[in-house]
């Protein structure tokens, strides 16, 4: 009987050491899946204006990635200082434990700016209202990294942009109208 018992102790340690790998290896598709679903959004919603799609750069989406894991032990959605990238960041929560979203979400989030914008402005008087949707259309801007943790029923997005946008007086040109 007890060695039946120790049998079937190591097959359980086993099998949950396997679902543990299945798991950490799906989370890793999660994270790849997020990031080609947000790279279309931001290319769907760029090309509505005329600019060119992003390219998803793996060190940009490694260095978003950081940050994301960082702001997610603290408290409040800061930007990384010193950033050698335009940055938009996104958070959500629901009282359920596993909530994630999909990476259209945060994208269609920033997007959804455009309706405090002012085109032909030089620089927006309102840089606080729209400067997620400046920075996600800039036309200039031509490689994106992608970052996310979800954990406890929070949500944490964060988006790299090479070169950065939202250079004041230069609007105009790199936020053009919709076609």
């Amino acid at each position: 009987m007890l060695i039946k018992l120790l049998l079937f102790v190591l097959c359980a340690v086993f099998v949950l050491k396997g679902v543990e790998s299945a798991e950490l290896q799906q989370r890793a598709v999660d994270i790849n899946d997020f990031r080609k679903l947000a790279l279309e959004r931001h290319n769907y919603h760029r090309r509505r204006h005329g600019c060119a799609d992003l390219i998803l750069n793996d060190t940009i989406s490694a260095h978003a990635q950081d940050w994301a894991n960082q702001i997610s032990l603290g408290e409040g959605l800061p930007h990384r200082p010193n950033n050698p990238y335009g940055e938009n960041l996104f958070a959500a929560w629901a009282s359920w434990t596993d909530y994630d979203i999909t990476g259209d979400v945060a994208v269609n989030s920033w997007y959804s700016e455009i309706h405090k914008y002012v085109f032909g402005e030089a620089t927006p008087h309102n840089f606080n209202d729209v400067g997620h949707f400046t920075q996600l259309i800039w036309k200039n801007s031509k490689q994106l990294g992608v970052g996310k943790v979800a954990k406890n029923g929070k949500v944490w997005v964060v988006a790299n942009y090479d070169p950065p946008g939202n250079y004041g007086g230069e609007y105009v040109e790199n936020v053009p109208k919709p076609l």
